[in-house]
């Protein structure tokens, strides 16, 4: 990993009340930030661990989508990030 990725990887956004605006997600046990989708999709020490789907939704037609499953691997770290495939999809 690069310096300039480490940085932007790490940095944390600026912060406005209790929201930290410009941040794509932060890991909740290492406290670790990524800026943007790229800084996370670029990051190694992510590794993607499947899909989880709620069948009840599914079946019930109120739920199309699961949730992408992420470890992060940085020493010290192990937690499991979930996202809504939607979060990795260009608004343009």
């Amino acid at each position: 990993m690069t310096t300039k990725t480490k940085t932007k990887r790490q940095k944390a956004g600026e912060k406005i009340g209790k929201i930290r605006v410009g941040v794509f997600k932060r890991c909740s046990l290492c406290g670790v930030v990524w800026q943007d989708r790229d800084a996370f999709l670029s990051d190694s020490t992510l590794v993607l661990n499947g899909y989880q789907g709620n069948l009840r939704q599914l079946l019930s037609g109120r739920q199309r989508q699961g949730l992408l499953l992420f470890t992060h691997t940085a020493a010290g770290c192990g937690t499991t990030l979930a996202f809504d495939p939607t979060e990795f999809k260009d608004e343009h």
